[in-house]
């Protein structure tokens, strides 16, 4: 039903980020939290998934304008009132609800993750080929009379 169909395009998301998060863990640059921003952000079920799925605490923000609080957070640090953007967030962005990795749904995505990167990977070229011929301008037609 609708409600399979919201979980799996949550989980998805959740999975897509992971592979994001994995690849920035390969450079070493990988956070330790994910900060929420956005109406999803007041969506526990997507928060959750997300927790458990990028197996890493997920802290969902208030639901304020999050790019004014971005530019917020960089002017600080841009002005000296906070030293890093680490201390600028910590002090300017505050959440809500923060939402732990569940062990039994971590361990599941764990398993399942290299498949769905698998996946991913396979039907990448195939998808960039659809995007451009949706995007590629309607070919011009001109018959010639004679």
């Amino acid at each position: 039903g609708r409600g399979h169909l919201a979980r799996a395009a949550f989980e998805g998301g959740a999975l897509a980020c992971r592979r994001v998060l994995d690849q920035l863990g390969e450079m070493k640059r990988a956070p330790d939290k994910i900060l929420l921003t956005g109406p999803g952000a007041a969506n526990h079920l997507w928060c959750q998934i997300m927790a458990d799925a990028i197996d890493r605490p997920v802290l969902a923000m208030s639901p304020v304008e999050s790019a004014a609080v971005g530019s917020a957070v960089l002017a600080t640090v841009a002005v000296g009132v906070h030293k890093t953007l680490e201390d600028g967030c910590a002090k300017v962005a505050k959440y809500r609800h923060a939402f732990s990795p569940r062990r039994a749904a971590a361990d599941a995505y764990n398993t399942i993750a290299p498949r769905a990167a698998r996946l991913a990977a396979a039907i990448n070229p195939t998808t960039a080929m659809l995007a451009a011929q949706a995007a590629a301008p309607a070919p011009l037609v001109v018959e010639a009379e004679g």
